[in-house]
């Protein structure tokens, strides 16, 4: 076993991406290991999760592992197969030190501080997906000491960071009326961190050499927002939606308690929603003084800024992305339909019109395209009045991304020259999607999308009154 070895699970995950090269410029020999085929290339290795044990690929003895792994869509059962087997694998190697990235979310529902000595979940059938997952885990490795392993919870709150994909997810649903319905009340915490704060926090942590059997670290800035302030202030940055709604936890708890009873009585099972409900109405406050005096640190943040940063150039690459491959499935169309100098009749227009779900279908089959880029694809010929393709999908439903798309595509169409008719002028052009504004296109995008081109767009010849043309 060496010290300046340390083996980083699931380095491929949102919240561990980076950790590996800071751990790298501090000394550290890091080894990661994420899911995939049995393969090492370097020092990164991939394999099958739950039989880390048995990895021929991983030779080399860690002094300390940090996992961020989670086998997300999977069952609670296969969770805890993989730290079993994650646990045989710190005994065969003698691991010193293994720091798991639990979560707030394993708390009990009726606890209202928040810290390092709060009490956790016992039943996983109380929390929601995500919760239940690291409940099981938590709880079984308190139950499974390994003897020389000493075990580091460290429980950040929702992480801020670079290529964070939703920063809306679990708290809070899209309407099909461009709305955000908050899920529970506005006024609970929203408990915030950030990539930089989250890895240097484990940079401190592999520094220390004796640790107890067990330790439990929170990592929150206990100044974070209430729910509704963060929504609000995600759908104003970011154009999520026009409106965010909040109802009261009444709403939510009588929700919950008619849910249970139809459960049992039409679907004969329990899915606890009352009890989830009431988690997400739960009033609690966040005190992770306790380590940050230990670590040496301050998790203050701001939070409106992290924010910011995390979805800015992520979505504009997103967006760029789209538009580029947008009709990626004319590929599919015959030159001759494309290129026809007259009318199409009917069976070529349904061809014609058959790009967007062929291109729609390669994007599907393409890793590494994101859900956004190809819904760019998916909506760039619908209208908002529902008389578009391929779905016929109208209003609000059809996404930000959609609607900004459909008006680029459409100017790019009216004013580019094409085998069967030349292009307008760029002021015309604007002139008539004002026009077309409410049913075809959303009617604020097409006035923002007219001021930043301007009347008369860069490359457009005017004659002024004067008679002088530029």
């Amino acid at each position: 076993m060496n010290s300046n070895n340390i083996l980083l699970c699931g380095s491929s995950s949102f919240a561990a991406k980076g950790l590996d090269e800071l751990l790298s410029q501090n000394g550290y020999n890091v080894i990661t290991f994420n899911r995939g085929s049995e393969a090492c290339r370097n020092n990164a290795v991939t394999g099958n999760v739950t039989e880390i044990n048995k990895n021929k690929f991983l030779t080399v003895s860690p002094g300390t592992v940090i996992n961020f792994l989670l086998l997300k869509g999977d069952s609670v059962d296969n969770n805890v197969l993989y730290i079993k087997s994650l646990l045989d694998f710190c005994r065969q190697k003698k691991v010193k030190h293994l720091i798991h990235i639990s979560s707030i979310s394993v708390y009990k529902s009726n606890c209202k501080l928040i810290n390092e000595k709060a009490v956790i979940e016992k039943d996983p059938a109380k929390k929601g997906e995500y919760g239940a997952w690291k409940v099981a885990v938590d709880n079984y490795l308190l139950s499974n000491p390994v003897e020389g392993l000493s075990v580091s919870f460290v429980r950040p709150g929702f992480v801020l960071g670079k290529g964070l994909l939703n920063p809306v997810v679990g708290n809070a649903f899209r309407t099909p009326w461009n709305k955000l319905l908050l899920y529970g009340t506005g006024k609970t915490i929203m408990p915030l961190t950030t990539h930089t704060v989250l890895h240097q926090s484990l940079l401190k942590l592999v520094g220390i050499e004796e640790q107890e059997k067990f330790n439990i670290y929170v990592i929150v800035d206990n100044h974070s927002p209430v729910k509704q302030d963060y929504i609000k202030t995600c759908s104003e940055l970011f154009g999520i939606s026009e409106k965010v709604i909040s109802l009261p936890g009444w709403f939510w708890l009588t929700a919950g308690f008619f849910g249970d009873i139809a459960d049992r009585l039409v679907l004969k099972k329990n899915l606890g929603l009352y009890q989830k409900f009431y988690n997400a109405t739960r009033k609690t406050s966040y005190d992770s003084s306790i380590t940050e005096k230990e670590l040496g640190l301050n998790f203050n943040i701001d939070w409106k800024k992290e924010l910011y940063n995390s979805l800015e150039k992520q979505e504009l690459n997103t967006l760029g992305l789209g538009a580029l491959l947008h009709d990626l499935g004319k590929m599919k169309v015959p030159n001759e339909i494309l290129n026809k100098p007259g009318p199409l009749n009917d069976y070529e227009y349904a061809l014609m019109k058959s790009h967007v779900p062929r291109g729609v279908e390669i994007l599907d089959n393409t890793l590494g395209i994101p859900r956004a880029a190809i819904e760019v694809a998916r909506c760039h010929h619908e209208r908002y009045s529902g008389g578009g393709y391929m779905t016929g999908m109208n209003g609000d439903a059809i996404g930000l991304f959609g609607m900004m798309a459909s008006i680029v595509d459409c100017y790019d169409a009216v004013t580019s020259d094409r085998v069967y008719r030349l292009g307008i002028p760029a002021h015309e052009a604007l002139t008539r999607m004002y026009e077309w504004r409410v049913k075809d296109f959303h009617p604020a995008l097409v006035e923002q999308f007219i001021q930043c081109m301007g009347i008369y767009p860069i490359g457009s010849i005017v004659e002024l009154e004067n008679g002088a043309i530029g």
